[in-house]
């Protein structure tokens, strides 16, 4: 009985200390020559496994869903993410052009202050590199309520 009552506390344990972390990051992609594009990752990490989605150019008329899919180190608050698909687009552009985001995320900042920050890299289908750069994220919640507070000051 007290084997069958360790295997049942061991199990619970093991459930609880795996985490499971639904995220939504809003923010943009930095290139190079200055210019931005809105970028935001909707995922769910579990056991360390990343899978999920992108927005590109949101709100635009090249607007586009991508699949994603990565790795978390936890140890190290470290994501290695890139685009495997794409989803949806609106866009006109024919699909062995679009550009596909390869990333090194880490979490930074404290507290109620987290973002994702990172380079990455854009690849065509055939592994071309198509762009380069920096990425900055913030928890989507936490973003909208910044931009509340900015709105109502002006």
């Amino acid at each position: 009985m007290k084997v069958l009552i360790f295997l049942l506390f061991l199990n619970l344990a093991k459930l609880s200390s795996a985490q499971n972390m639904e995220k939504n990051y809003l923010g943009t992609l930095l290139l190079p020559n200055n210019s931005a594009i809105s970028f935001s990752i909707h995922f769910n990490e579990e056991d360390g496994v990343v899978n999920g989605y992108t927005l590109t150019n949101i709100n635009t008329p090249d607007e586009t869903k991508s699949d994603l899919s990565g790795i978390y180190f936890k140890k190290d608050k470290y994501f290695q993410l890139q685009e495997t698909q794409i989803l949806s687009t609106t866009s006109e552009a024919d699909l062995s052009t679009f550009c596909f985001i390869h990333a090194n995320l880490y979490i930074k900042g404290r507290l109620g202050n987290k973002r994702l920050e990172g380079e990455f890299v854009g690849l065509f289908a055939n592994n071309d590199t198509c762009a380069s750069g920096k990425i900055l994220l913030m928890e989507k919640e936490k973003l909208e309520k910044k931009v509340k507070k900015v709105k109502k000051k002006i």
